[in-house]
């Protein structure tokens, strides 16, 4: 609460000792022309306190990341918390650069990130088994645990595929093939030599 004095310098309660009647603090008090005290209720500021600001801009993204529209998202602030579009505008563009954000970290602060939301869902109480048991198989796969799986190909008769090999190992295997491939040709063509004379 604080005391104003309308047409007079001083703004609060301590610099009022001068005041004429008994019942001071309470109500409205004249001071003589032009000077009256009253009790000066705090406005309301619709933008609210940092703390409704952050939850504010976190619920906008929230619905950014749902997919709402701009528009949804500006007629859900004006009639949910009646502010103004310009401050719909603040909200989304602080929700965007969260985004923003969020997107251009490092490969290991999304594994982290990822880390802690599955830990969570094992320490949660509400958390069915298969929820529990998904969330740990996921843990393991982040952190390198699970290994590997190896699948063999196989044809419709259940004959193995060859395998992929090495790209160095192909390249030499590609090389002897065409020098067999030129020795063939040789031959072939002494042999047709030789049959001709």
């Amino acid at each position: 609460m604080v005391w104003v004095i309308y047409g007079g310098v001083c703004a609060s309660p301590f610099c009022l000792p001068f005041a004429s009647r008994p019942s001071f603090p309470f109500g409205n008090f004249s001071f003589g022309e032009g000077y009256f005290v009253t009790k000066k209720t705090p406005s309301t500021n619709k933008r609210g306190s940092i703390a409704q600001l952050e939850r504010r801009v976190k619920h906008v993204y929230e619905m950014l990341v749902a997919g709402k529209t701009k528009t949804e998202v500006k007629r859900y602030c004006k009639s949910e918390w009646g502010v103004s579009a310009r401050t719909c505008e603040d909200y989304l563009k602080r929700a965007r650069e969260s985004i923003f954000m969020e997107l251009h970290q490092d490969q290991d602060s999304h594994r982290a990130l990822s880390l802690s939301t599955y830990k969570a869902i094992l320490s949660s109480d509400k958390s069915s088994q298969a929820d529990k048991v998904r969330a740990q198989t996921r843990i393991d796969k982040l952190l390198g645990l699970e290994r590997p799986e190896l699948f063999a190909a196989v044809d419709k008769e259940g004959n193995d595929l060859p395998t992929p090999m090495d790209p160095i190992e192909a390249g030499e295997r590609i090389l002897s093939i065409a020098n067999r491939l030129r020795q063939r040709q040789r031959l072939q063509e002494e042999l047709g030599e030789s049959e001709e004379s």
